[in-house]
């Protein structure tokens, strides 16, 4: 939670100007610097290859610290920042009408009016729907941190001005949650936020409701996200229409944004009615899917690829890039979490390169719960019962364009992937990834191949070099080799 001093910055729209709400959020940046901070490269140096292996295993968290901004996350900046600036232009606080909206409840007030008449509200709902792991909760992170949550007021041009201003609240439903515990949840993130005593929330929804209108009005809330919105149940909030109702009620009541955000099943609750489908999307709508494999996958996996911790550097390859995006079907949390296995894989087995065989153990070993949908993804449209809800949701009605199907004939199903499951066996500290032919799969010669694979000083360890240049030209090489005693044909013998 960062709760900073207000510094005010002149508004770029004159009807904005002399709003000290809107002048004391951080001004406006272009798409390149946005895209700076929106973006976090963890560090990472190839000087940490040398490290010892239970070291460099530490530093594989950094891989989930990764965020490089994809193009929703300059529309949802954007969205948000829209969204906190419309809502505060209505609620100056030197106005006569922000007092009188601060003073009395919506559904209280007296007839009297002030002569700058009364507040109108400009809030909207925005939704992002998304597939789990397409990583619309780390967007809205990165996104909120580039507003300080609380800022403080003490003087503006020369005029006091003690106020806390709550720019952000952000939510996260817990599972099977009932209206009154979201209720519970705002009151308590709004003391949170702003450090003051936990508010004891009122028995009855209607008195809960003014409750928070009351702490929303009074510490100037510029937006509300309700992330994991899924998690809502409908039943004991009585209903969608009483719960879309509810939220809604504080749009009107509190003129405060509210942005929605969850898995695809949040789409079923607004289009019950055209009413509310109309409101949800009023302020904006952003629907994340998975990546396809292009341009910006690359990019992504790119940045990825550099977090690498191995003690000798294995290059991106078309294959790897391949088989990466076929094991997580684009899905970034799915990535990263293959890329962060597949090196506690090899780390401190002898041999650390990453290579397909690596990816596809990692995979198994990291994606157990997972598979049942990433394969419902790869087999396109299914009925499958036994697959993750959002998944089959999302996958209704998805068909693989026909320039996409060399990607999926690529990938095995589940059941291809259970004939051949592979084995880790980790005997003399030699991890042996059965299927990888590029590893040794003798552990009594895997020393000596390591060995050979990292000396420095290759070309004097080498006798003869020119040995098989000269079988070449014999007349019968095999028994030229035979000679040197290059070729064995009767191992046993000669160990007899």
């Amino acid at each position: 939670m960062r709760k900073e001093p207000a510094v005010y910055h002149q508004a770029i729209l004159p009807e904005y100007r002399g709003n000290p709400l809107i002048e004391a959020l951080p001004p406006k940046v272009s798409e390149e610097s946005l895209v700076e901070f929106l973006g976090f490269y963890p560090d990472h140096d190839d000087i940490k290859r040398e490290l010892e292996g239970f070291v460099r295993q530490e530093y594989l968290i950094r891989l989930e610290q990764l965020r490089q901004p994809l193009p929703e996350y300059i529309d949802c900046f954007r969205m948000v920042e829209a969204a906190i600036k419309e809502s505060y232009s209505t609620k100056n606080p030197f106005s006569p009408t922000t007092n009188y909206y601060l003073s009395y409840l919506s559904h209280s007030q007296p007839s009297v009016v002030p002569n700058s008449g009364l507040f109108s509200p400009k809030g909207g709902a925005m939704t992002i729907v998304g597939v789990s792991g397409i990583g619309k909760t780390k967007m809205l992170d990165q996104v909120l941190h580039c507003f300080p949550q609380v800022i403080e007021h003490k003087e503006y041009n020369n005029q006091s001005l003690l106020l806390q201003q709550l720019v952000w609240l952000k939510l996260e439903c817990p599972h099977d949650s009932s209206l009154r515990g979201l209720c519970h949840t705002i009151l308590g993130q709004v003391d949170s936020a702003l450090g003051t005593p936990d508010t004891v929330p009122a028995k009855n929804i209607d008195t809960l409701l003014d409750q928070i209108e009351r702490k929303v009005k009074s510490n100037f809330v510029g937006i509300i996200v309700i992330d994991e919105m899924q998690n809502l149940n409908i039943g004991k909030a009585g209903g969608a229409d009483k719960l879309l109702s509810f939220l809604l009620n504080l749009i009107n009541r509190c003129g405060v944004p509210i942005l929605f955000c969850g898995n695809p099943q949040i789409s079923d609750i607004f289009k019950k009615t055209f009413r509310n489908a109309r409101r949800a999307e009023n302020g904006g709508f952003i629907e994340m899917d998975r990546l396809l494999h292009g341009e910006v996958w690359d990019i992504f996996v790119e940045e990825l690829w550099e977090l690498q911790w191995t003690n000798i550097e294995t290059p991106l390859t078309t294959e790897l890039d391949i088989k990466l995006y076929e094991l997580s079907q684009g899905i970034l949390d799915i990535a990263v979490r293959i890329y962060k296995k597949a090196q506690e894989l090899v780390i401190d087995s002898g041999d650390e390169r990453i290579t397909v065989e690596v990816l596809e153990m990692a995979y198994q070993s990291a994606c157990k719960l997972t598979d049942s949908g990433l394969s419902l993804l790869r087999r396109s449209k299914t009925n499958n019962d036994h697959v993750l809800d959002d998944i089959k949701n999302y996958c209704d009605d998805l068909v693989l364009d026909d320039d996409k199907s060399w990607l999926s004939e690529q990938v095995d199903t589940k059941s291809d992937v259970n004939n051949k499951k592979q084995q880790v066996v980790s005997q003399s500290n030699e991890i042996i990834i059965l299927g990888d032919l590029t590893r040794s799969q003798h552990p009594e010669f895997a020393e000596k191949i390591r060995e050979v694979q990292l000396a420095v000083d290759i070309n004097s360890r080498i006798v003869d070099p020119d040995l098989f240049q000269r079988a070449a030209n014999e007349k019968d090489t095999i028994q030229f080799l035979k000679k040197v005693d290059i070729l064995c044909y009767d191992p046993l013998a000669q160990l007899a």
